[in-house]
């Protein structure tokens, strides 16, 4: 009667990590995995050990290859893990010329991040219509030409002033009045 010693057959995944799905650049986690070795006599045990071959840094479905080296055999297993791109959440700067002419196109950017203000400044001019209501004036109309102060949050320009080209954070959706 012979003694067999007991040698590494195969490697299991007899339980899946918890965390199976992941955004783009996330880091892997094996917290919840359970690796099970199956040995030549039947028997079988839970090993720690493995090395984890896998990455999160494109979306789809991948495969992370577990190893398992004991006895100078190495076995391997594998599961998949879905990646998801990362969600981008953005708001748009609108620009509104207030009454004027020549207001800069949206911008788009990242929720949280700088914008850099469009140097474009819109033109506004008014009218003002001369009534000699009587006098010796000839009646006629001026054109005069406003002065471009800033951007501001609010229509009535009651607000800080935000100047072309300058920073500014958006938080969310927002529209800039000339004043």
């Amino acid at each position: 009667e012979f003694q067999v010693e007991s040698e590494l057959g195969s490697i299991s995944i007899t339980r899946e990590p918890s965390k199976t799905t992941y955004t783009v650049g996330e880091t892997l986690s094996t917290a919840g995995m359970t690796v099970t070795a199956k040995y030549n006599n039947g028997k079988s045990k839970t090993v720690t050990g493995y090395q984890v071959n896998g990455s999160t840094s494109s979306a789809g479905r991948q495969q992370v290859k577990v190893s398992y080296t004991e006895g100078g055999i190495t076995k391997s297993a594998s599961f998949y893990i879905q990646v998801n791109r990362r969600q981008v959440k953005t708001a748009t700067l609108t620009y509104d010329a207030n009454g004027g002419t020549g207001a800069p196109g949206a911008q788009t950017a990242e929720v949280n991040s700088s914008i850099r203000l469009s140097s474009s400044r819109p033109v506004k001019s008014y009218t003002v219509y001369l009534n000699a209501g009587g006098g010796t004036v000839t009646p006629g109309k001026i054109q005069l030409k406003a002065q471009f102060a800033g951007w501001t949050t609010n229509r009535t320009a009651s607000g800080g002033l935000y100047q072309p080209g300058a920073a500014m954070t958006l938080s969310s959706d927002t529209t800039l009045y000339a004043a």
